[in-house]
């Protein structure tokens, strides 16, 4: 299966890839995070050619990330609240028919 994460969590997909995951994507805001996925993903033993990970663009920014659109069987994102409802869109149409959306970051305080 294919797995879409928004913060390059490498645990993530170090569960996934055991679970059968054939491929993933890791997006970020922080060139920091991008750069120490790809280094954890090296030591763990992970080929760009299985795990990508890549910068999301600023709003600002023209360039577009290459994400398939549904083409993910997981799409998880940790994020607040208001990131999560302005990104929802987006986020549901990289999910596959059938596929599953995971979401943490919402504080208790957000929640109504």
């Amino acid at each position: 299966f294919f797995f879409l994460d928004s913060q390059c969590l490498v645990f993530s997909f170090l569960l996934l890839f055991r679970a059968g995951a054939n491929h993933a994507v890791g997006v970020d805001i922080d060139p920091i995070a991008v750069t120490s996925a790809k280094q954890n993903a090296l030591l763990n033993g992970f080929g760009s050619e299985s795990l990508e990970v890549v910068l999301a663009p600023s709003s600002s920014d023209n360039d577009a990330i290459s994400i398939s659109d549904g083409a993910y069987d997981i799409v998880i994102a940790n994020l607040l609240l208001n990131p999560v409802l302005q990104l929802s869109c987006n986020l549901l149409r990289y999910i596959r028919p059938g596929g599953f959306l995971g979401l943490s970051g919402i504080l208790e305080s957000q929640v109504l």
